[in-house]
């Protein structure tokens, strides 16, 4: 068994390599592999991703594993823990999940598929990930947070995982430590 732990970084490359994986998606699932690794032989892993890199990823898995309600997903990365966001979200299917979740006013805005422009500041402590909307925009019409984090709330919870946004969320792969500067997401275990 333990030769097919071995070959796990080898397969995970050829893979990205055969789904035409960029650099990017190659240098994130590699480091999927070293944090999965250390989470068994209790090593420390410490990294840096560029924002290219990490959309390069999120294009990737979002294209060869696709998301209920989400199609396009890119990140801007600036310092204190601020992101950027730009999604396209299908807000038929959110409804259809959730009916009257989107006051009556918005609801002629948020019809369809829409690109929502979303920023917001995390926080990670031990190990899990709080976040708060600084502020929402669908297509260039600013909504209030509120109404954004019921959006994502409802995104969140159609996913195979079931993410509870309303609860702090567990980092994946062991991540305890995780943080942003200008064009960049850094981390560690």
């Amino acid at each position: 068994m333990e030769w097919m732990r071995n070959l796990r970084p080898v397969l995970a490359l050829l893979c990205a390599a055969a789904a035409g994986g960029s650099q990017g998606v190659q240098k994130v699932q590699s480091l999927i592999l070293r944090l999965e690794e250390a989470q068994r032989t209790r090593a420390r892993v410490s990294f840096a991703l560029t924002e290219d890199e990490y959309n390069d990823y999120l294009g990737w898995s979002l294209s060869s594993e696709p998301r209920p309600g989400v199609e396009k997903v890119n990140l801007k990365f600036f310092p204190q823990n601020y992101v950027s966001s730009l999604a396209v979200v299908d807000l038929d299917a959110v409804q259809r999940w959730k009916p009257d979740m989107i006051p009556a006013l918005l609801r002629p805005l948020m019809r369809g598929r829409r690109s929502f422009w979303v920023d917001f500041r995390f926080q990670v402590r031990e190990g899990t990930l709080t976040y708060t909307v600084e502020k929402a925009y669908v297509e260039n019409v600013r909504v209030p947070a509120f109404v954004v984090q019921e959006v994502i709330r409802a995104v969140a919870a159609k996913q195979p995982e079931q993410y509870d946004t309303s609860k702090p969320l567990a980092m994946p792969h062991g991540v305890q430590r995780l943080w942003t500067e200008q064009s960049r997401v850094l981390g560690s275990n």
